[in-house]
């Protein structure tokens, strides 16, 4: 359940319990009085997709990253707008990704170029498959390049997107295709006190010197207050970067800079992004 309209990124209700499926629609029906939506539960896993297009069709697909959205480890609690992500996922295989580009992405940018509104710049897809097959399902677009996964794929690219993004703009139909620099991309989210209801903002944040030039510390939801101190201002503050060969060892990396290198009052965070743990959030269905 969800208002059929903007909600941040964390507004939908995904429940088994039909007490909490009526708080919900009670609750969407006060922040969009007219309308919401109602949707079966797919029982699957979800997968982003980040590609560019110009020149009418998708030019790069950039490596595929799989986000964990709820607050909490092993993926409980409230949805928030992302507590971290990771690439290479171990189960997007060639087929799946073949499928996203000729049933969904090559379709969308042919269907708006008929239309007279070809789309250039980035497009964000967010795909569930559905367990036990592999077939792909687009549960939302952005126009836009997804967080964090933006901030997994900039360390990534060997001599950064300049060039390529650039090509984009100018509705290039061969840009030059960007490599990865490594393997795989690590991303962990630091949230605040409270959130994602009541993000604690104001806390003094305290950010020591990372020890590895693996690790790069993205800034979020952070200001400068008017002592000249770092402090939180908003849900999600900081995104630690780790990079290396392989999801392990760019996981230990981005939790060891956790760990020595930044602080804040309330800090929280996920310690399992990039586990290889099973998720699965089977639900039974609701009896009416």
């Amino acid at each position: 359940m969800k208002a059929d309209g903007l909600a941040s990124g964390k507004g939908t209700t995904v429940t088994s319990e039909r007490r909490d499926a009526e708080a919900a629609i009670h609750r969407e029906l006060e922040r969009e009085p007219r309308r919401i939506v109602i949707e079966e539960f797919i029982d699957g896993w979800e997968a982003s997709f980040t590609a560019t297009v110009s020149g009418g069709r998708a030019q790069w697909l950039a490596p595929v990253f799989q986000d964990y959205k709820p607050i909490y480890d092993g993926d409980v609690g409230p949805n928030t707008g992302g507590m971290g992500v990771y690439a290479p996922v171990p189960m997007v295989t060639e087929a799946i990704v073949d499928k996203v580009r000729r049933k969904i992405l090559d379709p969308s940018a042919d269907a708006m170029a008929k239309e007279n509104v070809p789309f250039q710049g980035v497009l964000y897809l967010n795909i569930i498959v559905k367990h036990g097959t592999e077939d792909p399902r687009l549960l939302e677009f952005n126009a836009r390049f997804g967080d964090p996964e933006a901030q997994g794929i900039a360390p990534l690219v060997k001599g950064g997107l300049l060039t390529h993004m650039r090509e984009i703009a100018e509705d290039s139909k061969r840009p030059p295709l960007p490599e990865c620099a490594s393997s795989a991309s690590v991303v962990v989210v630091l949230a605040s006190k409270g959130y994602p209801t009541n993000p604690s903002t104001g806390d003094r944040i305290t950010i020591r010197k990372l020890s590895q030039n693996s690790v790069v510390l993205f800034h979020a939801g952070t200001a400068i207050a008017s002592t000249g101190e770092l402090v939180t201002a908003g849900g999600r503050v900081l995104d630690i970067v780790a990079t290396g060969p392989d999801v392990e060892s760019a996981r230990k990396a981005a939790y060891s800079a956790i760990g020595s290198s930044v602080q804040f009052p309330g800090m929280q965070y996920r310690r399992d992004i990039g586990s290889g743990q099973l998720r699965r959030r089977k639900l039974e269905q609701i009896q009416t």
